[in-house]
């Protein structure tokens, strides 16, 4: 599974943060390994999230940063944007490890200047979830004040901003069908965008019988039109309010209570304030019905969370969730800002309790069925995975081309690289000798068909980057990926010039043992290799790289004990591994890693790599921890095997005094150092 970070800019109250909360909660349900980001540590924890953070673990960035940084202030003018912005995106990625994260998914537009700059100069990958495009927020946000007479220059500067951001991402997530013809005119065709709507918790039950009030609950702000709903109150004179949240700007609630008195129904309003999901709830359950009053086109948290709880809610047409849900039946609809209309709806469902309780039902259904957490969750792990398969194919490109010595080779490798990205999918493993292969169907056959096609079969010379030359069929050139691409080998803190032994087990045609001993001059190389035709070729390399003097081959198989067998071919390469109850064609010595060492003349072994098709916990196992202590690294390639776990390695190892790093899947690299 991926690691996830789920990116927001602070921990407000509002929709988009309880959205990235609900997310890192359900990913971690299925066994993700998610994490909320917050850019801004505020110095309270909002008391409506206390309870929903509380399981979930979190990452303020802004804790890595030194305190100058951190700078509290917004860009006159602007509600939502700040310094902060700017400079986290400029100072984070010092901060962040590389592949810190496999992938983040940035909320909202300015947060996903920090993920476009993770993502080019960590290699993070982000998918960017947009609720507002910065050019609808300038024409939403802004319409009187100051930033209207720059407003022409500055929508041409936030359309540029969106096109650029949109663009960086691997993929995009909208909340709802309101912003799609905008956001794939940004990106023409690529990256693709999809819509996932928020989700719910719904209740166990439906409720039994519809409340008495009306229920507003949001985090007021200037631009909510908490006024409609005041001037509807007026001509509803039966119908009473309930408005919770909490108060973002305090002007604005002044103007919201001084209003109220002026309409004469402040005795039939009540202010609640912020208040927990619990009390939430429980508010919501006991509610005639809950209005929001501006058309939120990202989606419309709160009319959601309604109909979690089989209360019926009322919203402008033009709000995101209005698709969803049928008006008249599931919901009721108005137009934005239109006071009667909205006053006539509360006057039919205060006169009519049984409508809302019925609509209300009819709603949990429809959010029961597919507006769930899990449903959101288990679309964004697709998008996510989809976002990491690109990128890795994007990386792969580059440094296939930039390991490749000249454009044959490149070519061919790209190939190589492609044929095993659709092995991947096809869930083919290189691991499994040909007569099990073929017994999976017409995928197995198609697989076995392109292997054995001459072209594949085809002897070919790869000249790489580093000036090493390797002969080997085209079918076999995948140790040179892995290698040269992967770096599979590559174990971090080695200081190759100063190598003096390197055993390699399993060198095949001898990619690993050239570009090894290239990058050790000062190394003497002890290459084994069972297969009587690969051990050819793995000789022909080493001439042809001129270290003759310092590589010795062998060809012998390696095992726990000594003795001979029989080998069985891989269906995929010229890749062997030792026959199991006696079976294969091609008999062979076996001898055990210590005695080829101790005949190698090597006391000690600086760097030993393992690539023996399953074989590793056997030969391993074997070892005694002396035997292991004489060994200063390892690099192990791991295999899914029947009735073996590579927590057996890790046990092994871990008691020989090595220090391990490797990956969660069955099929990996395992790095022991000291």
């Amino acid at each position: 599974m991926p690691r996830i970070g789920i990116l927001i800019d602070r921990l407000t109250v509002g929709g988009v943060e309880k959205c990235a909360i609900e997310e890192v909660a359900a990913l971690r349900e299925m066994g993700v390994e998610a994490t909320l980001l917050v850019l801004k540590r505020d110095r309270q924890l909002p008391v409506a999230f206390k309870d929903l953070l509380a399981p979930i673990p979190i990452v303020f960035l802004d804790d890595r940063l030194p305190r100058v940084l951190k700078l509290p202030w917004r860009v006159p003018g602007f509600y939502f944007f700040s310094f902060f912005h700017l400079i986290y995106a400029a100072a984070l990625p010092a901060r962040v490890r590389r592949h810190e994260w496999d992938v983040i998914v940035s909320h909202n537009s300015y947060t996903t200047f920090t993920a476009s700059a993770l993502s080019r100069f960590r290699r993070i990958p982000y998918v960017m979830f947009v609720w507002d495009p910065i050019s609808e927020i300038l024409q939403k946000a802004y319409p009187q004040g100051p930033i209207r007479w720059i407003s022409p220059v500055l929508l041409r500067l936030a359309r540029v901003l969106d096109r650029r951001l949109a663009r960086g991402a691997k993929g995009l997530i909208a909340g709802s069908n309101s912003y799609l013809p905008l956001l794939r005119g940004l990106v023409d065709s690529s990256p693709h965008v999809t819509v996932i709507p928020p989700g719910c918790l719904p209740a166990g039950e439906p409720r039994q019988a519809a409340g008495d009030y009306v229920l507003a609950a949001t985090s007021w702000k200037k631009g909510k039109q908490l006024e409609v709903l005041l001037h509807a109150l007026a001509r509803v004179k039966s119908a009473r309010a309930v408005i919770a949240g909490r108060w973002l700007h305090q002007a604005y609630r002044e103007r919201i209570t001084e209003l109220a008195g002026k309409l004469g129904v402040q005795s039939r309003i009540e202010i609640c304030g912020e208040l927990s999901e619990r009390d939430l709830t429980a508010k919501v359950s006991e509610a005639l019905c809950s209005v929001t009053l501006n058309a939120e086109r990202g989606f419309g948290m709160p009319a959601l969370e309604a109909a979690a709880q089989a209360c019926a809610f009322v919203c402008p047409s033009t709000a995101g969730i209005a698709p969803y849900f049928k008006d008249g039946v599931e919901a009721f609809y108005f137009d934005e800002g239109d006071v009667d209309g909205l006053a006539r709806i509360i006057e039919r469902l205060n006169a009519d309790p049984e409508l809302a309780l019925q609509a209300g039902k009819q709603a949990w259904a429809v959010a029961r069925s597919s507006l769930t957490w899990k449903d959101h969750a288990r679309a964004l792990l697709d998008v996510t995975a989809a976002a990491l398969a690109e990128h890795e194919v994007h990386v792969a490109r580059g440094s296939v081309v930039g390991s490749a010595g000249n454009l044959r080779t490149a070519a061919v490798l790209l190939g190589i690289y492609m044929y095993a990205r659709v092995q991947a999918l096809l869930g083919q493993s290189p691991t499994v000798p040909a007569p099990e292969q073929a017994a999976r169907g017409w995928r197995a056959r198609l697989r076995e068909a392109l292997v054995m096609s001459p072209p594949a079969r085809h002897v070919m010379r790869f000249k790489m980057r580093d000036g090493s030359r390797v002969r080997c069929r085209i079918v076999d050139s995948g140790g040179l990926l892995s290698v040269h691409v992967d770096r599979d080998y590559d174990v971090p803190n080695t200081h190759w010039d100063q190598l003096r032994t390197i055993v390699d087990v399993g060198a095949h045609v001898g990619s690993f043992t050239v570009w090894a001993a290239l990058r050790a001059p000062n190394a003497r190389c002890l290459a084994i290799e069972p297969n009587p035709e690969t051990f050819a070729l793995l000789q022909q390399n080493i001439r042809d790289n001129g270290l003759e003097d310092r590589v010795t081959a062998v060809n012998m198989a390696v095992a726990g004990q000594a003795g001979s067998g029989t080998l069985e071919l891989l269906d995929h390469s010229l890749g062997t591994r030792l026959a199991r109850n006696g079976g294969g064609g091609v008999s062979v010595a076996i001898s055990t890693v210590q005695d080829l060492i101790a005949g190698a003349r090597m006391s000690a072994v600086d760097l030993l790599k393992v690539d023996c098709e399953g074989m590793e916990y056997e030969v391993l196992a074997m070892m005694d921890p002396a035997q292991l202590r004489q060994i200063e690294t390892l690099a192990c390639e791991y295999h899914p095997q029947p009735g073996h776990d590579v927590t057996e390695l890790d046990a092994v190892l871990s008691t020989a005094g090595f220090r391990l790093q490797r990956s969660d899947r069955p099929l990996g690299i395992l790095w022991a150092t000291r």
